[in-house]
């Protein structure tokens, strides 16, 4: 469920089209540039005190950009970065979250057998449940 939410709040800005150049745990051969949003597990959520259920839900993800240029993969990774660590206090995609953190900066994680770079971070989410 993270990944809908990210993917859509990052449509709103202007990273990308679902289904055209951003895709949701899964990265297809076309095209070139791309951004991939994938769950990667979480943390333990949290309780509150003596209420009943779950308070605070903490999933991790991970957003990886593709490009044959170096430079691009690089710099879209890094606008994301920017835009994503403004998140807090605030509706996304119709969930409240407290606080999204990247866990580092962005990286490069590979070259792929088309000679594409790929970069990618990632983020923990601290939310409402749902």
């Amino acid at each position: 469920m993270i990944c809908e939410h990210i993917a859509a709040y990052l449509q709103s800005i202007g990273h990308g089209t679902l289904g055209v150049n951003m895709f949701i745990d899964n990265l297809p051969e076309t095209p070139d540039d791309v951004v991939l949003v994938t769950t990667s597990g979480g943390f333990a959520p949290e309780f509150v005190h003596n209420k009943p259920g779950v308070n605070t839900e903490m999933p991790t993800f991970q957003i990886a950009t593709r490009s044959r240029s170096i430079p691009s993969a690089k710099s879209k990774s890094h606008a994301i970065y920017n835009d994503l660590q403004l998140i807090g206090n605030m509706m996304v995609d119709g969930i409240f979250f407290q606080r999204l953190t990247p866990m580092q900066t962005p990286f490069s994680i590979e070259r792929d057998d088309k000679d594409r770079w790929i970069w990618g971070c990632n983020y923990v989410a601290e939310k409402e449940p749902g």
